[in-house]
């Protein structure tokens, strides 16, 4: 699996955690919740550490977003330098420990970017 599916499978299961459900159910998302979220956090700071380089920052040395939530590149020239990196950032193979195995009977409401982002790493079984 690579670091960018890890942050896509994360997002998934903070969006289904948002939601009643079984116990059992919610005992497995929370745990995948777990083992995912050090490389999502991982991936998150690292992005930041890319930004903070190749932004234009703010008054207080922060970066300084636009209106939409991008940013501006202090330096126009780099932005394929910038995008190389993150696409290799994201393409960092992991392993997760424990991964797979989770099965679900959903009891909820998921939706077909959840399905795909969980591939490989839920097995639903019909409700």
């Amino acid at each position: 699996m690579i670091l960018l599916q890890c942050v896509t499978a994360y997002v998934a299961v903070q969006k289904l955690m948002e939601q009643d459900m079984d116990f059992e159910s919610a005992h497995a998302i929370m745990t995948l919740k777990r083992k995912l979220e050090h490389h999502a956090m991982f991936y998150a700071e690292r992005e930041r550490d890319l930004i903070m380089e190749y932004a234009v920052l703010g008054e207080n040395g922060d970066i300084k977003l636009n209106p939409n939530g991008t940013f501006n590149f202090r330096d126009p020239e780099r932005k394929p330098e910038y995008d190389r990196l993150r696409r290799e950032l994201g393409s960092v193979g992991v392993e997760l420990e424990g991964a797979g195995g989770i099965r679900l009977k959903p009891r909820f409401d998921v939706t077909p970017a959840q399905l795909e982002a969980l591939d490989g790493l839920v097995e639903w079984e019909s409700p």
